[in-house]
């Protein structure tokens, strides 16, 4: 074997190793970069469907329900914070999916500006 045809060999081993380097390099770095763009999306996709779900809305039902017996032995002075709690957690679901009741009492605390 010639001394050229040696040093041919090592050149493009290590072309072909080099070459394969940067092709797993820019198909890592793509994925890193595709997993950046794609998975935001997938969270808010996941997000969403979840706050639609059934037990994310009986379970704030039930959170409204239990704040309500905490507001009511409430004492004036934390009155006003359980209200802004209530308040925050009903903007959570659509009114229509509140019991009637629950849903005038919101109601009557959003248009209530006293504590």
């Amino acid at each position: 074997m010639s001394d050229d045809s040696f040093l041919d060999s090592i050149r493009f081993s290590v072309t072909a190793a080099l070459s394969l380097l940067a092709f797993v390099t820019i198909l890592v770095g793509g994925g890193y970069y595709m997993y950046r763009w794609a998975a935001p999306k997938y969270e808010e996709a996941q997000r969403e469907t979840y706050e639609q779900s059934r037990q994310h809305v009986e379970g704030t039902v039930e959170d409204l329900m239990r704040y309500r017996v905490k507001y009511q032995e409430a004492d004036s002075t934390h009155k006003d914070a359980v209200r802004k709690l209530i308040l925050r957690r009903a903007r959570d679901i659509d009114r229509a999916d509140m019991p009637k009741d629950l849903r005038q009492w919101v109601e009557h605390l959003r248009t209530r500006t006293d504590p």
